[in-house]
């Protein structure tokens, strides 16, 4: 081989180089990409129309509301008390707080009697701590406690 002499080339049938005839058809496979694409699409309109029957199978096997107490369409207050802003509440919850707020800012700031017959009253607050600023605390005798611990 390396001696110089010439090889014999009985085989040079092959020389020159193609394809293999045995390679994949085109025209298979042209086929085979047509089945696919159509059998996807059947595929996905069946499962479109089995998904709409399903669903009209469960509306109509849908059961009636657990309670009657309350049917569709029919809506009912809950029983006093109700929580501030719920439905049926007259009164906002920054509203009724607005409200309160005055209540007590007119009790902090107003005369007005406690208890007329023992002669209890209500003094405005800052005239309180004036007087408490004036003659002190009272403090209690220590028979007073004594008798208040028995």
């Amino acid at each position: 081989m390396l001696d110089g002499t010439k090889m014999n080339h009985d085989n040079d049938k092959h020389s020159d180089p193609g394809h293999e005839m045995s390679d994949v058809s085109i025209g298979g496979l042209v086929k085979f990409l047509v089945v696919l694409t159509v059998s996807t699409i059947v595929i996905f309109v069946a499962m479109k129309y089995y998904t709409n029957f399903l669903e009209g199978q469960e509306e109509q096997a849908e059961l009636p509301p657990a309670s009657r107490v309350n049917p569709p369409g029919v809506r009912r207050l809950p029983p006093m008390p109700r929580l501030q802003g719920a439905p049926g509440s007259e009164v906002l919850p920054l509203d009724e707080m607005k409200l309160y707020r005055e209540q007590e800012q007119a009790a902090l700031t107003s005369y007005s009697w406690v208890d007329k017959g023992t002669g209890v009253v209500r003094i405005p607050i800052e005239e309180a701590k004036k007087i408490v600023l004036e003659k002190g605390m009272p403090v209690p005798s220590p028979t007073a406690a004594a008798a208040k611990g028995k």
